[in-house]
């Protein structure tokens, strides 16, 4: 009782200010949405509402069904896209429309209020739009489920299938330089593992990772890695301090300062390849939540942010002051290096 009650202020409240009640966990984001919704594995329901009455009663309707709403929060990610009246919509703008949402048919205006179900990478999973009830909805929650996962399987080439398709010259060149990686003898300082987790194999593994980064707004400056668990294995096995930094450069001033002026210099890129484990974290906008929930020990409320941490993160730094400088970025190693210990 008292919890209709509440529901009802809300959308009276809502209604007064000439907008749907919207649930705080639904992403205003798209690439946001996108992004965790690839590391949940999960279907992105794109919720498009427009600024009339039909799109806020359609809210209000689907907001107040409890069955709807757990259908969703366990089977999809959710972004609701709020859009101004068509006929406000310029050349520029519809163009940035068809480039993000390839699957909507602009040139004959988009009915509004409307749910399309995408696959992380944003591809139109064809599921029909489900009436505003829990049967319709759980239904489609798990045909999209479904078609998600043949759009993962289609997408995954078997490495068997990968060799059989490379030529034959080229495997034979594969072959050769395979064997002469064999003959080479490895340097008297360094030795199975010692030579694997060296500096310059610290670098060219960052070097890698960097390469193999889809996301062109994450990418770490050299020497940086983007995978923490590999950071971690990295820094366990050669003794170092991981030196986390939370950054968002596609929105960030600052973030975009500190990448020019300082983490981009060739010395600093020396500096964290030798004397630290240096982690990049692209923090998207609006995505601060998701961010904190996988990295509980980043207590900033801003980025850029630092952080430093032992290999196994059980001892955490972030009160150690940062001046954005080689110098500064030195004096903090040194000093995380001794605290850590």
């Amino acid at each position: 009782m008292i919890k209709s009650i509440s529901t009802a202020v809300m959308l009276s409240v809502a209604a007064i200010c000439g907008m749907a009640a919207v649930p705080n966990w639904w992403y205003r984001n798209y690439e946001t949405a996108k992004a965790q919704a690839a590391e949940l594995n999960k279907p992105v329901l794109i919720i498009f509402a427009g600024e009339n009455k039909s799109s806020d009663e359609f809210i209000a309707k689907m907001t107040g069904s409890d069955q709807i709403i757990s259908a969703m929060r366990n089977g999809c990610v959710t972004a609701y896209i709020k859009l101004p009246a068509a006929t406000t919509w310029k050349r520029n703008y519809l163009n940035r429309m068809k480039e993000r949402f390839p699957f909507l048919e602009l040139e004959s205006g988009v009915p509004l209020p409307a749910m399309y179900f995408v696959t992380p990478d944003g591809k139109d999973l064809k599921i029909a739009e489900p009436a505003l009830n829990a049967a319709s909805f759980r239904k489609a929650v798990k045909q999209s489920a479904a078609a998600l996962a043949v759009h993962n399987n289609s997408n995954k080439r078997p490495a068997a299938a990968v060799s059989n398709a490379m030529p034959d010259k080229e495997d034979k060149v594969v072959r050769k330089s395979s064997a002469r990686k064999k003959q080479i003898k490895p340097d008297s300082n360094n030795s199975g593992d010692d030579e694997k987790y060296s500096a310059n194999s610290q670098k060219a593994e960052a070097a890698r990772q960097r390469k193999a980064n889809s996301d062109p707004k994450g990418d770490p400056p050299a020497g940086w890695f983007i995978d923490p668990e590999k950071a971690k294995e990295f820094a366990a096995k050669r003794g170092l301090p991981i030196m986390w930094l939370f950054s968002g450069t596609d929105w960030c001033g600052p973030c975009k300062g500190l990448r020019r002026n300082v983490l981009d210099k060739k010395e600093v890129e020396k500096l964290v390849v030798k004397e630290c484990v240096a982690v990049y974290i692209h923090v998207p906008a609006g995505g601060w939540g998701m961010i904190r929930q996988k990295y509980p020990f980043w207590r900033s409320r801003g980025v850029p942010s630092f952080v430093f941490t032992d290999a196994e993160v059980k001892k955490v730094k972030s009160d150690i002051r940062v001046r954005r400088s080689y110098q500064g970025l030195k004096q903090a190693i040194k000093t995380a290096a001794k605290s850590l210990k």
